[in-house]
């Protein structure tokens, strides 16, 4: 069945309207928090970490050392495999050196198991620049965690080995499960 010409806009208009809802949101409880100023969670690196770290707490991958590890393992064969496909580099948009920089060693790996145990269990900053290096520089990562910090979604507790081990409150997730719920009901209103 041929979709009506409205249809991509009507799309459209439900994925628009739910993104605006969901950084009006952060925004919201980010002047609760007490932030002062709130333009740079409205910026789309915000929305890209939030949406990893919704699915990094979905899959449940920091819940003990093994899946942590497991979907490590994973990234780490997927950059493998980008490390060997020039074609792929090239469609990415990514230098070998940069998708270099998303390899975890075995030591590496090590020490994110170890960071599950702190009394603050959590993610290294390191290794997430590490995971979400196909997505940003780890210098972007590292600023939008800062974003998040300061607006009171997560925060950044330094281990005594000066690794900073980032701990989300779960909040900025939530928003986004009700982003994807906003969107999944708004699809299913328009099926016809």
């Amino acid at each position: 069945m041929a979709s009506s010409p409205a249809a991509p806009i009507e799309v459209l208009e439900i994925l628009q309207t739910a993104k605006k809802r969901f950084h009006d949101g952060l925004s919201q409880l980010a002047i609760e928090n007490g932030a002062e100023s709130v333009s740079e969670l409205r910026e789309d690196n915000v929305f890209v970490l939030v949406e990893y770290m919704f699915m990094f707490a979905s899959l449940e991958v920091g819940r003990d050392g093994n899946s942590l590890e497991s979907y490590i393992g994973g990234h780490n064969r997927y950059i493998a495999e980008l490390l060997e496909d020039r074609a792929a580099q090239r469609t990415l948009g990514l230098s070998p050196q940069r998708i270099e920089r998303g390899y975890f060693t075995a030591e590496q790996i090590q020490k994110a198991r170890a960071n599950l145990l702190l009394p603050t269990p959590g993610v290294d900053q390191a290794d997430l620049q590490r995971l979400t290096v196909l997505l940003f520089s780890p210098e972007t990562t590292r600023q939008t965690i800062e974003v998040l910090e300061k607006a009171g979604f997560l925060e950044r507790i330094t281990t005594p080995f000066r690794s900073k081990i980032i701990h989300s409150f779960g909040v900025a997730e939530r928003l986004f499960g009700a982003y994807l719920d906003e969107i999944a009901g708004g699809l299913s209103g328009k099926k016809r």
